[in-house]
């Protein structure tokens, strides 16, 4: 009986799998030329199963998807795979044999691979990533501009009081050793007098310097949005520069793939750095803020600093080429100087006094229509795509008789012996 289920399971599967597999083939030779010579060496049979042949081309299929292709050049290996091919078309038989093959499962899952074929079939015949035009990607890129450009943000909770007194117990409260962001929202329930931020424990949301809370009407006071941008962390880092973005890929998939300490990217940056000024300092820029600036000099590129504020933990190797200023950058954060989350004063505003903790920073984000047109592309494709679909599923209902029997809907019987009764009463609202 397990034997025999066993069976039924794994026909279930290979036809699902077989199906697709025909499917594959069947567009791959839709693509290619007819070559008879070719198609006479792929159809010579290796090996027989009850009269049924399997040949050197479903041989070499299953070499392609392999992980390990180039092992077959060995005999043994060979003879494992014909073993298994062999293995696989008798469990197909002797299902096919019991009936199998006419399994609802087995039904319903090659119906699957044939309705996904159509879909894919659909769109490939109608749509294509080049026929999104430039025009299109660029009117989304300025309709979303700000997903693409924004200030340096940062998100911040608040305590406000009308009584400095009381302002200054809190803050030494908030001083504390170990004190925290937890402990922070709690006295910002307990203790703030601005009924909007206190529901939510403080939190004012993330808003630019000039007070501007971001996606929403809401506004920071200008006072208490400038302190907090006046806690400036600082990052440290070291570049390899390249001339070319191959050589750059090149080179970060060996670092990923080995040590990542300093001595290793020293070594790298001595071998590979094409600027001169970093190259004889180990590949190290110094410290910068945010805007890739130190007391008001730039010393690297906007695009360098926002990347590399997004790692908080350092030392970290950017796992990712950065392109700036024409030249390809592998950056690896080395140090960070962050003077902490409690602002340390006080900042006093015509709604009261604030106790201010940073949550909390986002650099800032500029990005050209260039370096986003094609993911732009693929985000539009794919809504292009849902909707090619759509359109086609209601040709088809206009091609097809359809009949709807809603009359017959209450004879569906709904299983719910195995739904705990918190999911019951919650899909019953």
């Amino acid at each position: 009986m397990k034997k025999n289920l066993l069976l039924q399971v794994f026909f279930v599967i290979y036809s699902v799998e077989l199906a697709g597999c025909a499917i594959h083939r069947a567009q791959a030779e839709e693509k290619g030329e007819k070559n008879p010579a070719e198609d006479a060496r792929k159809a010579k049979i290796v090996a027989k199963v009850n009269g049924q042949g399997i040949t050197v081309g479903e041989v070499e299929e299953k070499i392609s998807v392999s992980a390990e292709p180039a092992k077959y050049e060995n005999k043994e290996e060979m003879k494992k795979l014909i073993d298994s091919l062999i293995e696989e078309r008798l469990l197909e038989q002797e299902a096919i044999a019991r009936g199998y093959d006419k399994l609802p499962k087995v039904v319903d899952g090659v119906k699957r691979v044939l309705q996904n074929l159509m879909q894919t079939k659909y769109v490939e015949e109608n749509l294509t990533l080049d026929s999104i035009s430039k025009d299109e990607a660029m009117k989304y890129y300025e309709e979303h501009n700000t997903d693409y450009n924004q200030p340096a943000l940062i998100r911040a909770s608040q305590i406000v009081v009308s009584d400095e007194a009381k302002a200054k117990s809190l803050l030494m409260q908030c001083k504390a050793k170990d004190f925290d962001l937890r402990q922070f929202r709690q006295l910002a329930t307990d203790n703030s007098e601005d009924e909007l931020t206190k529901k939510r424990g403080g939190d004012l949301r993330y808003f630019d310097i000039t007070g501007k809370v971001w996606y929403s009407d809401e506004k920071v006071p200008v006072e208490v949005a400038k302190a907090a941008f006046s806690i400036e962390v600082k990052m440290r880092a070291s570049v390899i520069v390249f001339q070319d973005r191959d050589s750059a890929e090149k080179v970060l998939k060996e670092l990923m793939s080995g040590k990542q300490d300093d001595a290793t990217f020293v070594k790298a940056v001595k071998k590979y750095s094409v600027d001169e000024a970093t190259k004889a300092k180990g590949g190290d820029v110094g410290w910068f803020n945010m805007e890739g600036n130190l007391d008001g000099k730039k010393v690297v590129s906007d695009k360098i600093s926002s990347v590399a504020f997004t790692y908080q933990t350092t030392p970290s190797l950017i796992p990712r080429v950065i392109e700036a200023d024409g030249k390809f950058y592998i950056v690896r954060t080395t140090s960070k100087d962050d003077p902490g989350s409690l602002y340390p004063d006080i900042v006093k505003t015509d709604k009261g006094y604030h106790i201010i903790w940073i949550v909390n920073r986002r650099p800032a984000i500029s990005k050209t229509y260039e370096e986003v047109e094609y993911s732009i592309k693929q985000r539009l494709f794919q809504d292009k795509k849902m909707k090619f679909i759509d359109d086609m599923v209601d040709k088809l209902m206009k091609k097809y008789n359809v009949q709807i029997f809603e009359k017959n809907l209450d004879k569906v019987v709904i299983d719910l012996s195995g739904v705990p009764p918190a999911a019951k009463a919650q899909s019953s609202k």
